[in-house]
């Protein structure tokens, strides 16, 4: 006997939330907000990542450091795994060449205003900081030209990685769809889980600095896409494999949730052990420090083969086990998503744009009016306020503009509301007519 899968489409161009998967919206959601908190940690961790260069350098707080790690091996995947599941459930309803031109628009749009508008932006963000930090001197805020390693660190897609990468994914999915047999041919789960753990571990064995690092280009780094690459396919299979939606359901039901989150953390708690142990507590006041992480290649100098296994056998575990655990809850969910939930699904793209030089800037600015504050406090404000002001620009400039529906963007808030109003009166009306048959009896035998 299958089990029946829910079907959905990602949100519409009109920047409608469909709410046949509810639990799907919170996490992207909280994903959302998990990736403001990432960034907004990255100044102050006590173990900093190769190859990523912040816009400034903060005090360390052990907090923001333990979060950003926790979620650097889980957030993309999350994201990656839903955009699997759902590009699979738009494929069966959309002819491959039809479902292909709406994934350019959705994506490619938001992408190339990322590319003219926010890169640059952020290009003179971070030099403004790595001057105030003494780590370039104030003349490179007009020629950009910083020499090796910082080049390399500062010249790339930043954080709109993620789209380029997804894009080649949607591309070659659609491809195995046109031109090939199913997208999916194998069905037994006793080979798609052990298969994706043992390449996510051969990938990390030979390039740690896949996670562990910040690989920084324009193109397409082949052991980062390979990597993030196995967990779009683990969307896939889930949408295309009943027997692999299965699996996730019958782990979530033989094994409770308390048993789940001590496992996932366990794990997580020995990766992390590890992976500061390799990187160190390297002072980043220094700028031959800085130079010296520069690169995430770098991370991986002296490991030796067991260290290189065992760590690649951590982290991908625990990737795996946080992703399934996000995931899984997701697709448990049951109930309608709240309006609050739903506006912020339409806006946790534009949030996912334009968070990154506005958490740079906040970082720059609290060094400068607030040296000596509270590390966590600075953690948590630079959070807040770029998760309020990317918020507050999308309502104010992309909700209801012309630019924001060609960006795909728009949303009407107030018909999602009356919607859930009406939805609210209908289900009261239905409790009291029940109410009243119940008690009718009761008056008729008095």
């Amino acid at each position: 006997m299958q089990m029946r899968i829910h079907r959905n489409d990602e949100i519409a161009s009109d920047g409608h939330v469909p709410d046949r998967l509810p639990g799907l919206t919170r996490v992207r959601v909280w994903a959302c907000l998990a990736v403001v908190a990432l960034h907004a940690a990255a100044p102050y961790l006590i173990h900093p990542m190769y190859g990523l260069v912040w816009s400034v350098r903060d005090q360390p707080s052990r907090l923001a450091d333990m979060m950003f790690w926790t979620i650097e091996m889980a957030i993309m995947p999350v994201f990656l795994v839903m955009a699997g599941f759902f590009a699979a459930s738009s494929l069966r309803k959309l002819p491959p060449a039809k479902f292909l031109r709406s994934k350019m628009k959705r994506l490619g749009r938001p992408l190339l205003f990322g590319l003219v508008v926010i890169l640059p932006a952020e290009l003179y963000i971070w030099t403004a900081g790595w001057i105030q930090n003494g780590l370039v001197p104030p003349v490179k805020i007009r020629s950009l030209k910083f020499g090796e390693p910082l080049d390399e660190a500062i010249w790339g897609t930043s954080h709109l990685w993620f789209l380029v990468y997804l894009l080649s994914y949607l591309a070659i999915l659609v491809a195995v769809r046109r031109y090939g047999k199913p997208i999916i041919k194998w069905n037994s789960p006793a080979f798609w889980w052990p298969t994706l753990l043992i390449c996510g571990i051969i990938v990390l064995t030979f390039w740690p600095e896949v996670l562990w690092g910040f690989q920084h280009r324009f193109e397409p780094v082949a052991s980062k896409w390979l990597y993030n690459g196995l967990f779009f396919l683990l969307g896939v299979i889930t949408h295309e494999r009943a027997s692999i939606w299965n699996s996730i359901q019958v782990y979530t039901q033989s094994v409770s949730l308390t048993s789940r989150v001590g496992m996932t953390a366990t794990l997580a708690a020995a990766t992390l052990a590890m992976g500061f142990w390799v990187i160190g507590t390297p002072d980043l006041s220094d700028p031959s420090a800085v130079n010296r992480m520069a690169t995430a290649e770098d991370f991986a100098v002296g490991l030796t083969p067991t260290a290189r296994v065992s760590l690649a056998t951590l982290t991908v575990g625990t990737s795996f086990a946080l992703t399934l655990l996000i995931f899984a809850s997701g697709i448990r969910s049951r109930g309608s998503v709240s309006p609050k939930i739903e506006y912020l699904a339409a806006a946790s793209f534009w949030i996912y744009l334009v968070h990154h030089p506005i958490v740079g800037l906040i970082h720059v600015n609290l060094v400068y009016l607030w040296p000596n504050g509270s590390a966590i406090t600075k953690f948590v404000l630079s959070m807040f306020v770029s998760t309020l002001l990317s918020v507050g620009t999308y309502e104010t400039w992309i909700r209801r503009s012309r630019f924001g529906n060609w960006l795909g963007f728009s949303y009407r808030f107030q018909d999602s509301l009356k919607q859930c109003l009406v939805a609210g009166r209908s289900e009261t009306s239905e409790a009291e007519s029940k109410e009243h048959q119940v008690q009718t009896p009761v008056r008729v035998a008095a």
